[in-house]
């Protein structure tokens, strides 16, 4: 089997992306979609930078005033590939949501 080209591959990378953007951003992503679309991220050294954009901004806060809210309790933390939890769930499908609704 001959190797796949570079444009071949950017090609398929692009419709992978766009797919996952699309459902994002018509609400169509399940949780699964988000988990694939944030590891797609990572895997590519992609990142934010907070104060250039605002749902991050936004998030960074609403972090904050958990851990606040939280004080010193201890949180469990979940196993490497433990199922995902309904609110789990729900909550990335909020942030995907809002980080649509902000533009970013």
């Amino acid at each position: 089997m001959a190797k796949p080209s570079v444009e071949a591959l950017e090609g398929l990378f692009s419709a992978v992306v766009g797919e996952l953007a699309r459902r994002i951003e018509d609400d169509e992503a399940s949780a699964a979609d988000i988990a694939n679309a944030i590891k797609l991220l990572k895997d590519n050294s992609i990142t934010a930078v907070i104060e250039d954009n605002s749902a991050m901004s936004e998030m960074q806060k609403k972090l904050t005033e958990m851990r606040e809210r939280r004080g010193k309790k201890l949180v469990a933390v979940p196993e490497a590939n433990s199922p995902v939890s309904t609110a789990e769930a729900e909550d990335a499908v909020e942030f995907a949501m809002n980080r649509a609704a902000y533009g970013s």
